[in-house]
């Protein structure tokens, strides 16, 4: 039989550590809410203006494109035989070297 004092220092020792663990589990998830919750809100309408603004972002890389192309379509009409591909590849931006198309 387990004398009483030690059955009493074994309960406090087991309600002590009872206690810690609820609290420290209990603070980890109001901590865990909060995180999740500013995140949500912080987080969702960010993405939605990022995603916008890459969206935003692509449209007008697209209309300069458009206008360059018009551009090298049209630059070469009134000379004597058009834009060489040096010249092509320098209005795109790229390198200034044709390759053949096999």
């Amino acid at each position: 039989m387990v004398p009483a004092t030690t059955r009493g220092w074994l309960h406090s020792r087991y309600a002590a550590t009872t206690w810690a663990v609820k609290t420290a589990l209990s603070f980890a998830g109001r901590a865990a809410w909060t995180v999740s919750v500013s995140a949500l809100l912080v987080g969702v309408p960010f993405a939605l203006a990022y995603g916008e603004d890459q969206n935003f972002a692509a449209m007008e890389q697209e209309q300069h494109m458009r206008e360059l192309g018009g551009e090298v379509l049209t630059a070469g009409s009134g000379e004597k035989g058009g834009m060489t591909s040096e010249e092509i590849g320098a209005a795109i931006g790229g390198r200034a070297e044709a390759k053949a198309a096999l």
